[in-house]
């Protein structure tokens, strides 16, 4: 357990713990939603905006340096 700021070191032990990446992430996200019986959530899809532009248009955040960045400010959760 990680205090609530801190819970993306979860996947980072996760994967010190032996579990794959992929795995880890997946236990973040599908499957979670899964258990939450929220399939609205929880995916993890790579959309080239090569093949459709729409794409560009579903973008929630930018991180750069590690620092998440909404409408042009620092996230407040950062």
């Amino acid at each position: 357990m990680f205090p609530f700021n801190e819970g993306v070191l979860e996947f980072q032990a996760m994967v010190a713990a032996g579990i794959t990446p992929g795995r880890a992430l997946k236990a973040g996200t599908s499957a979670a939603a899964e258990l939450l019986q929220r399939d609205d959530l929880g995916a993890i899809a790579p959309e080239d905006p090569l093949e459709d532009i729409s794409a560009t248009a579903k973008v929630d955040f930018v991180m750069k340096g590690g620092r998440v960045y909404r409408h042009g400010a620092l996230d407040v959760l950062q």
